[in-house]
């Protein structure tokens, strides 16, 4: 993976190049997380192209922290500057809400959206989150503290929550030594990346569905579309452990089918790929 392009804190990584269509992934890597969509779509790749946006890592830059729209029209420009044009706008998780807004800011529509395992953060979400990293850090009853339970979400407070958690995890790692505080910050940015960007979809509406949209499902993830759409969305379900969605090869297959059908010049507003 190379970087492609980048301004104002953001970057777009080149993953596979190819003369054939071009596909924009909108994902991030979850704590622990081995594969990303991007990763697993650039496998094989074949003829087509392949792109990734990670604003997650982009808010990591505090210079990238703005609204979702307005993150999305800075991408929209990113790729326009690179000579990007998506013709299958892909997203994981929480990065739906985002790939949909930057739809409407492109050129041209993307042909194809597909979400895989979408998910429509909240208030709730965002300290559900920051309660998990504590229970990471061992801390066993985050729920006594206030600030991971005021709505709204006070990201100040809340990281000032986690970095005294950091602090203590360290401290009582005796293989930290040096490197407690440069681990510290890392983590501690990382972090507040990751809240800031939920909280900021939180914060944004959720477009109406587009044309040519499409949901990945695993049968165990919990996942669906946003709770704000009235019209029914394709869908497929895959098969496989919600934990195994980004390394099975059905997403990719998914991915390709709706690539041949753009150069056949078929419709994919449509049911084809539901399953």
């Amino acid at each position: 993976m190379r970087k492609a392009a980048g301004a104002a804190g953001l970057s777009l990584w080149s993953v596979a190049a190819g003369a054939g269509p071009t596909v924009c992934v909108v994902d991030f890597a979850r704590f622990g997380q081995v594969t990303t969509l991007a990763e697993l779509l650039g496998t094989d790749a074949g003829d087509h192209s392949v792109y990734r946006l990670d604003p997650v890592g982009d808010f990591a830059n505090a210079e990238a922290r703005v609204t979702l729209a307005e993150l999305a029209d800075r991408y929209a420009e990113l790729l326009a500057e690179g000579g990007v044009q998506p013709d299958i706008l892909a997203s994981y998780c929480s990065t739906a809400s985002l790939a949909l807004h930057l739809n409407g800011s492109l050129r041209r529509l993307a042909k194809a959206v597909v979400l895989v395992e979408p998910t429509w953060p909240t208030d709730a979400l965002v300290v559900r989150e920051a309660r998990d990293i504590r229970r990471s850090l061992g801390v066993a009853e985050p729920e006594d503290s206030r600030a991971l339970s005021a709505e709204p979400v006070d990201i100040a407070s809340v990281m000032a929550v986690l970095r005294a958690d950091l602090r203590s995890w360290l401290s009582a790692d005796p293989g930290s030594g040096e490197d407690a505080e440069f681990m510290l910050s890392t983590l501690a940015v990382r972090y507040e990346a990751w809240l800031t960007f939920l909280l900021e979809c939180s914060r944004a509406p959720v477009p109406p569905p587009p044309p040519g949209v499409r949901l990945v499902l695993s049968p165990d993830g919990g996942y669906a579309p946003s709770p704000t759409w009235s019209s029914r969305v394709p869908t497929t379900v895959i098969e496989c452990p919600h934990d195994e969605l980004l390394e099975h090869s059905n997403v990719r297959a998914l991915v390709r089918e709706l690539e041949r059908q753009l150069t056949l010049g078929d419709c994919v507003d449509s049911d084809v790929c539901a399953r």
